[in-house]
């Protein structure tokens, strides 16, 4: 699991920057968004925050079959893992991480309430003894990422 810092307000631009690097990796995305309007919101910002780039992505609640997109926006919390990696553009209590390669959460340090939640976070799944917890600035986590 790997815990993000993000230290100025623009989770949409730094989420579009990792699921980039996945993609070009050929690792399929889940991103897991609250509500409708941040699916909205990074739906758009997966066209638009680069003109040279095009990431295939859908946003899907429902689960019927086997996406055709490597990216995933759901905000449906009991979505079924599909995908590679999983990336908490908004945290949700309760997910099969063990069943994702890759788990990013976003420690946002801008903005005290958000780093309190994101430190709860980190302790409560480092008290598990169950996954190997790492910390980046998202700079470090972009250019030293090997999949």
């Amino acid at each position: 699991i790997y815990f993000i810092e993000l230290n100025v307000q623009n989770k949409f631009r730094h989420t579009c920057d990792i699921v980039e690097n996945f993609y070009n990796k050929n690792i399929t995305v889940t991103v897991f968004v609250s509500d409708n309007k941040n699916a909205t919101n990074l739906d758009r910002q997966l066209w638009t925050w680069k003109q040279e780039s095009f990431i295939p992505h859908i946003i899907i609640n429902d689960y019927i079959n086997q996406p055709d997109e490597p990216i995933i926006i759901t905000s449906n919390e009991s979505f079924p893992v599909v995908s590679d990696a999983l990336i908490f553009f908004d945290p949700i209590q309760s997910a099969p991480l063990d069943q994702y390669k890759y788990v990013i959460d976003f420690a946002e340090i801008y903005h005290p309430e958000k780093l309190r939640l994101s430190r709860d976070r980190y302790k409560k799944l480092k008290n598990l003894n169950n996954f190997n917890l790492e910390f980046y600035k998202l700079g470090a986590f972009l250019n030293s990422f090997t999949a």
